[in-house]
């Protein structure tokens, strides 16, 4: 089963590293029966209305979950991962779905 998970806004204008690195180190975090497919890259709109901290974008960690890895886990552990990363003054989120969840397209 596939799980994605997606971090935005972990960084501020003048931090020395972003969202997306964030989401790579995610690998490191993961149980032992996950493995990390691979980091993608969103685009986010650049317009003056909308703040954002240097290139507007959030990451989504595709994970490849195995028997013994639940979304539980890996929220869990995305979770612990935002809070020891996240730089001060950032508004962090994550999201989390499964690759099965009915919401998707199929």
């Amino acid at each position: 089963m596939r799980i994605y998970v997606g971090f935005d806004d972990t960084d501020t204008l003048d931090s020395e590293r972003g969202t997306g690195k964030l989401a790579r180190w995610f690998e490191k975090e993961l149980p032992k029966s996950c493995h990390l497919w691979g980091v993608l890259r969103q685009q986010l709109l650049l317009d003056n209305a909308i703040p954002y901290t240097n290139h507007n974008s959030s990451a989504c960690a595709v994970v490849e979950a195995s028997n013994g890895c639940s979304i539980d886990d890996v929220i869990s552990k995305a979770v612990d991962h935002i809070k020891h990363h996240f730089i001060p003054g950032s508004d962090p989120g994550r999201c989390v779905v499964s690759g099965d969840n009915r919401a998707l397209p199929g």
